[in-house]
């Protein structure tokens, strides 16, 4: 049986509700290599030790692979800016700071599927933070919530690349889906040139070097 379609709005005042800083939707068709370039990445080496990198491929590509059936991806955003509220000399990732993102947000992802079924009780989505292997970038990008950039991060326009990325891939098409948006980075080098190891390089689409990165 079909899933009921979604109110693309309905979802996306739900998600504001549950506290998401920003929600787009885009449809569940597998990435390519053209958009990601995934296997070059690999290719290149440039994964350096972090070898499961390597696995799963083709989980990372097509959402239905991680839930049959699978018509959307609905890319969620949760900003963090922390650095005021440091104290000492510590020096960790601002991301790190604080409760861990990935338990808060998995609360969330939870809270808002119930928003949505109170709507919509046939809904069905595999909730994803960090916790499966989906290309979490490249479906915001896709879903309109920003860029990649020469950083290879997603750069939003409001929050820039200082965000958390969640997913719920749902078995539910959508009325309207979002597209991505222009890159907004131009010729901007900032990020690479301020790079003290040169670990950004630039082929079809931004790539780091982890062999390079301190």
């Amino acid at each position: 049986m079909t899933a009921t379609t979604l109110s693309s709005s309905f979802v996306k005042e739900a998600a504001a509700a549950v506290g998401f800083d920003a929600c787009g939707i885009a449809v569940a068709a597998p990435l390519t290599e053209e958009e990601w370039s995934y296997d070059e990445w690999l290719h290149n080496g440039y994964h350096a030790d972090m070898a499961y990198m390597e696995q799963h491929r083709d989980l990372r590509r097509d959402p239905a692979l991680l839930l049959p059936g699978a018509k959307s991806v609905i890319s969620l955003l949760v900003g963090y800016k922390p650095s005021s509220l440091m104290q000492g000399t510590a020096r960790i990732a601002q991301y790190a700071y604080g409760e861990d993102y990935h338990e808060r947000i998995k609360r969330m992802l939870f809270q808002l599927i119930a928003a949505i079924r109170q709507q919509y009780p046939d809904f069905e989505a595999k909730p994803c933070v960090d916790t499966v292997p989906i290309s979490d970038k490249q479906w915001a990008r896709r879903a309109g919530l920003g860029w990649i950039g020469r950083n290879t991060l997603l750069v939003n326009p409001i929050l820039g690349s200082y965000c958390n990325i969640a997913e719920l891939v749902t078995t539910s098409p959508a009325d309207r889906y979002d597209t991505p948006i222009e890159n907004g980075c131009g010729d901007c080098r900032a990020c690479a040139d301020a790079c003290p190891n040169c670990a950004l390089t630039f082929s079809r689409n931004p790539l780091l070097n982890a062999n390079r990165c301190a």
